[in-house]
């Protein structure tokens, strides 16, 4: 099981996420009131989740960079903020939050983040240029900038429980 980690500099919204957090049984969180906390808990941690807010000391997109591979993150930027690209264990949300959307994507990390690790250690060229395809045809329908077709495709493969690749070539053949 992965552990729970929430940084954020304020208590008042350390206080706000642990509450929406316990809506659907998730109790045990482990406080971190700055970046520095974070880094140390997240290096005695086996498997976890690391959940960012604003934090005193390090930027969170600074932080997302810094943590191991085997944690995932989930930052919670404000909406002014491009999200952060090309780091495969980050995802990002934009500020305010949508309380169901930030829980389902909490649950689907919990749940499928050990099988989204492995399977982007696996992923060969091929599949990295199905997904790029992807992106580029997102792009050019939606008028999307690629970081949002990136985080688009991310979100439907962890809502849906299938990989990044699978959801890519779904978009190829509509």
């Amino acid at each position: 099981m992965k552990e729970i980690l929430l940084a954020a500099a304020s208590p008042d919204v350390m206080a706000a996420l642990r509450r929406v957090l316990s809506e659907v049984g998730i109790t045990e969180v482990r406080p971190c009131r700055s970046g520095t906390d974070a880094l140390g808990a997240c290096s005695r941690v086996r498997d976890g989740l690391l959940i960012c807010h604003r934090l005193r000391d390090i930027p969170p997109i600074t932080l997302a960079r810094t943590v191991p591979g085997h944690i995932d993150v989930l930052l919670l930027l404000p909406s002014s903020q491009p999200p952060l690209e090309g780091v495969s264990n980050v995802l990002c949300m934009n500020l305010p939050l949508d309380k169901p959307d930030f829980l389902r994507t909490v649950q689907a990390i919990l749940a499928n983040g050990q099988q989204r690790r492995q399977a982007l250690h696996r992923r060969g060229a091929e599949d990295e240029a199905v997904i790029l395809e992807a992106k580029r045809r997102l792009l050019e329908r939606e008028s999307m900038p690629e970081w949002a077709a990136h985080r688009w495709l991310q979100q439907r493969a962890m809502h849906s429980g299938r990989s990044l690749v699978e959801v890519a070539k779904e978009v190829l053949a509509v």
